[in-house]
């Protein structure tokens, strides 16, 4: 995914001279915060935060959604940005996930490249 990042922007409608930073995210744990390891990160201008979750598994179910909440009450300073979750994945969606209305986006690697 990190070689393709040009296809996730297009497919996010992102453009690359709007983004402050992105790549992948990893908070350390101290004493006053919990650690977390986001897969990639991007920061926009405007103050959005784009968390991707990647997953490659044969069945990937509804608890992703689970993991994902959990990073972004980790994620330290996050209440400053708007947090749009994404999905990038390879292999089969739940119907439960399917139906959820929590990743702004859900993109199947296989048909990105």
């Amino acid at each position: 995914v990190l070689e393709n990042l040009e296809l996730v922007f297009q497919n996010l409608n992102l453009q690359i001279h709007d983004m402050e930073q992105f790549g992948p995210y990893f908070q350390t744990q101290t004493k006053k915060r919990a650690g977390c390891q986001i897969d990639l990160l991007i920061q926009n201008k405007m103050s959005y935060l784009y968390l991707c979750e990647m997953k490659y598994k044969k069945k990937i179910g509804i608890e992703v959604i689970k993991e994902v909440e959990q990073k972004i009450e980790r994620l330290d300073g996050a209440q400053k940005y708007s947090i749009r979750p994404v999905l990038i994945y390879c292999g089969e969606l739940s119907k439960e996930l399917e139906a959820s209305d929590y990743f702004v986006k859900m993109l199947d690697f296989r048909t990105l490249i």
